[in-house]
């Protein structure tokens, strides 16, 4: 048809541009944004304008709802195609994508023939990666049991049921190889199943139980059908996991060095009220079967002198291999370092340490503080740059990411992203007051 078309074919936009007499119009610079269902009605105002903090670019441009020279082109057959930016595939409840075509330096205005297109949710379902995981987390495995590892397709917002193809299973060619002279690789074929997930096993019987013995056993995934490439094969941490490896062993239960498995679980932050607040802290000591070690001896310390805790004070773990401690801090905004000692017969085996932050609420304003932690289903964020700030968002605000306009939603799921991967960056806001969410608060994470 004349004007602007945009069919929505695998996670992408096909943009089309015709003339009056249906002839294609090469060279058209197009300008693509997109919003979700939710906020599509709210993402054009009564002028025609673009709301800039109600949608999201979906090219490759510098500007959003403006034609300039980094828009994407039409070629000779009139089409143009736009791999939309977070539809790879279409978030839950579905969304909406505006494609437009105009001169050089101009807006999104009343009058203009923007073409919408609105998707119902779940429409892709292609796989862009693929998430190994297992329960195991210790050390060293006993020869004998089974670490079950387990693949699941995903793609940018999610679990998927099919393979990259957004069709057919994923496939892979599985190889266990112990690394020792003489043994060979056992080879498995793996399918995924209805629900875009795979389990495989790894295992090693003792091949002289009468003497101490340790092997380490590699396992890799090759992709032989329709499965992501390896550098898209990752564990929860995003680290590669289309190979890895298992030490078993028969060694007597040992929390040495080396083999001790020490967890601290802990508040990443805490709020101040009124300079004081309380944590809780429960210290885990595991052998390096991943199973508790009955006589381990364990102690805590802080680094802030405000802490009434007895640090000198050394406990036996009970029978998961957890001691708890509680204390409780007096004074300013703080960041504390946390630090368990442990050991078989006194607590002088090792250490582990682990940060808390205590916060104050944010200032009005602040510029480029680093992002420590937070919690997206509080809506909370903490930045610290000397004197951890707590701030509160909500979906009044405006956000920027990288210098960008972006909805609520995305800013929120690159905030989990930085929190969750432990990524260096930071936050700027203005016009924040805390406690009260009237006011519309502007943030800038880059």
């Amino acid at each position: 048809p004349a004007g602007v078309t945009a069919p929505y074919v695998d996670a992408g936009i096909v943009v089309s541009v015709r003339d009056d007499r249906f002839q294609p119009v090469p060279g058209a610079s197009v300008d693509v944004f997109w919003a979700t269902a939710g906020r599509a009605g709210r993402a054009v105002a009564g002028d025609g304008a673009c709301r800039l903090d109600e949608v999201t670019k979906a090219d490759e441009s510098s500007r959003l709802c403006e034609i300039d020279g980094t828009d994407p082109v039409t070629g000779s057959d009139g089409d143009t195609r736009v791999k939309v930016a977070g539809l790879q595939r279409v978030p839950a409840g579905g969304a909406a994508v505006w494609a437009w075509t105009g001169q050089n330096g101009e807006t999104l205005k009343a009058g203009t023939a923007a073409f919408r297109l609105d998707l119902a949710g779940d429409q892709v379902r292609s796989a862009t990666r693929a998430l190994v995981t297992t329960s195991f987390d210790a050390r060293k495995v006993r020869f004998g049991d089974r670490v079950v590892y387990s693949i699941q397709l995903q793609d940018p917002v999610g679990r998927v049921d099919r393979g990259v193809d957004g069709i057919e299973p994923a496939r892979w060619q599985l190889s266990v190889q112990p690394l020792a002279p003489g043994w060979d690789a056992v080879e498995q074929a793996l399918v995924s199943d209805s629900r875009g997930r795979v389990d495989f096993p790894v295992t090693l019987f003792d091949p002289d139980p009468a003497n101490p013995n340790e092997l380490t056993v590699s396992y890799t995934l090759i992709p032989t059908g329709n499965a992501p490439p390896p550098h898209t094969t990752v564990d929860a941490d995003g680290r590669p996991a289309a190979s890895g490896t298992l030490i078993f062993s028969d060694a007597a239960p040992s929390i040495g060095p080396g083999d001790a498995t020490v967890t601290i679980d802990t508040s990443s932050y805490l709020p101040l009220l009124d300079g004081e607040a309380s944590n809780r802290v429960t210290v885990t000591v595991l052998d390096q079967y991943g199973s508790p070690f009955p006589v381990a001896r364990i102690r805590l310390a802080s680094s802030l002198s405000g802490v009434t805790l007895d640090s000198t004070a050394e406990f036996v773990v009970d029978g998961l291999g957890s001691h708890r401690f509680s204390y409780r801090y007096r004074g300013g905004a703080a960041e504390e370092t946390l630090t368990a000692h442990y050991g078989a017969s006194s607590a002088s085996g090792g250490t582990k340490t682990a940060t808390v932050y205590w916060t104050t609420d944010a200032g009005p304003s602040g510029s480029s503080r680093a992002v420590q932690t937070g919690d997206v289903e509080r809506n909370h964020i903490v930045v610290d740059d000397g004197t951890p700030a707590l701030l509160v968002y909500d979906g009044n605000d405006r956000f920027d990411l990288y210098g960008r306009p972006a909805t609520f939603a995305a800013f929120e799921a690159e905030l989990a992203r930085v929190i969750e991967r432990d990524d260096s960056r930071v936050l700027t806001w203005s016009n924040y007051q805390a406690g009260n969410d009237r006011p519309i608060t502007d943030y800038n994470l880059s």
